[in-house]
């Protein structure tokens, strides 16, 4: 196994490189059989470069090879899978075919070569150099750029309520603060082959992070996201559209889903998400069914109460009818404990699905939001504690009022008609102040 050396990942990863060749592989090229393989991918990937007037091995271009698993059905023989990076143009190519959209991810309208190669090809660069540390070069340009991009995110974190940043700012402080730890080890080491790989593995995954935060936002483009809720396909008019049953549910929730689909609608663009805003959102609903759960529990105390008021409840529980009052009072209860019950469901689902990485939530809502009704599913969702909880106090007034004015004291009727209209008009005074906000 001349040339090949062992190389450790400081995750614990065992990866090889032949310093000759410059290949790099995950394969265990110990046993003869994976040796044979690889060196014969290595040829014919050889006369293939040869035929684009690519000269192999050369100090500018590495290859990584790697085995399938299982074997190849017509020739019963492993299949090998490959790239080659150019060092210097930072980009990774492949001599056969090859159709770059499958690490598009959610991104649509990618045309632009300038788009393609300055971000995602050039992202892969970064991925690569991150997988295998071994045998890299700092250049102070990219070290500069980096920590231009970490400083510049924190800025506009600070300074902006729609920041496209895809981290918190104590977590862009921590990557500045790596950053600045890591400047003296890397300019002392500027163009020379070195074996700080810490300092190689977290300069190459910080430039890969930004990278493709750059290429989701079309960044260098014409037509570029500059806000972290602004759509690149749809206009906010199409964007603002609602299906018919939210329509309809929002008039049943007391306009909760309206509110919830706007908020979706900020959060879920062009089904990509931010992952900071998201876990912001969820905190916030979860601070909010936590409240709904705790005024369910007094309404859920009220209504029992009531049905103890003498008078309220009819001696006889087979009494045909049973009054307004009581129908009323059931109906209230039963409305409190099911928004009990959907805060608590809701509350754990978020624990659950609300605080995962990046691709878990995008996962989580592209199930929720693939039906008919698309992001209305979730808007309707989170709204159902506060319908049901506002829904238990209108059965209660109901029943309330039926007690009241079943009164036959002309005085009393009087009094609490006033006192119902001064409490209603104060009741509609902050519903009418949220409207014209």
């Amino acid at each position: 196994r001349r040339h090949w050396r062992s190389c450790v990942h400081p995750e614990g990863a065992l990866y090889f490189y032949h310093t000759e060749r410059h290949i790099f592989t995950d394969c265990d090229i110990r046993r003869t059989k994976n040796y044979k393989s690889i060196d014969s991918c290595y040829t014919n990937i050889t006369t293939l470069a040869a035929q684009y007037k690519i000269v192999l091995p050369n100090d500018v271009i590495e290859i990584v090879l790697e085995l399938k698993p299982g074997r190849d059905e017509a020739t019963r023989q492993k299949q090998c899978m490959y790239y080659l990076v150019d060092k210097s143009k930072r980009m990774l190519f492949w001599l056969h075919p090859f159709n770059p959209k499958d690490m598009y991810g959610n991104v649509k309208g990618v045309k632009e070569q300038t788009h393609i190669k300055r971000k995602e090809v050039m992202n892969g660069n970064r991925f690569h150099c991150e997988l295998y540390p071994y045998n890299r070069v700092f250049e102070q340009d990219l070290f500069y750029e980096l920590r231009g991009v970490i400083v510049h995110a924190n800025a506009e974190k600070v300074t902006s309520d729609t920041s496209l940043a895809p981290f918190e700012t104590d977590e862009l402080a921590k990557m500045m603060d790596i950053v600045n730890v890591l400047e003296d080890k890397i300019l002392g080491a500027i163009g020379q082959k070195n074996d700080h790989l810490m300092c190689v593995i977290y300069l190459a995954r910080f430039m890969r992070m930004f990278t493709r935060v750059h290429f989701f936002n079309f960044h260098g483009q014409l037509g570029a996201r500059l806000d972290v809720d602004q759509s690149i396909y749809e206009t906010a008019r199409e964007r603002s559209r609602t299906s018919v049953v939210l329509r309809i549910v929002n008039w049943i929730f007391f306009g909760a889903p309206a509110v919830h689909s706007e908020g979706l609608q900020r959060l879920w663009v062009d089904r990509t998400v931010n992952q900071p805003r998201w876990k912001a959102f969820v905190a916030n609903v979860n601070n909010e069914w936590a409240g709904f759960t705790i005024y369910s529990t007094v309404m859920l105390a009220v209504d029992v109460s009531f049905l103890a008021v003498p008078g309220v409840e009819t001696s006889s529980p087979t009494s045909n009818p049973p009054p307004v009052s009581v129908v009323a009072t059931y109906m209230s209860i039963l409305c409190t404990i099911g928004s009990l019950v959907a805060s608590v469901i809701l509350t754990s689902q978020s624990q659950r699905t609300g605080y995962g990485s990046a691709a878990d939530t995008v996962s989580f809502l592209e199930g929720l939001t693939s039906t008919l009704i698309g992001i209305d599913h979730l808007a309707i969702m989170y709204s159902v504690p506060y319908g049901l909880l506002l829904w238990s106090m209108v059965f209660f007034i109901v029943a309330l009022f039926d007690v009241i004015f079943t009164s036959t004291y002309r005085n009393t009727l009087i009094i609490i008609g006033v006192g119902c209209f001064v409490i209603l008009v104060f009741v509609l005074w902050p519903i009418w102040g949220g409207k014209e906000r």
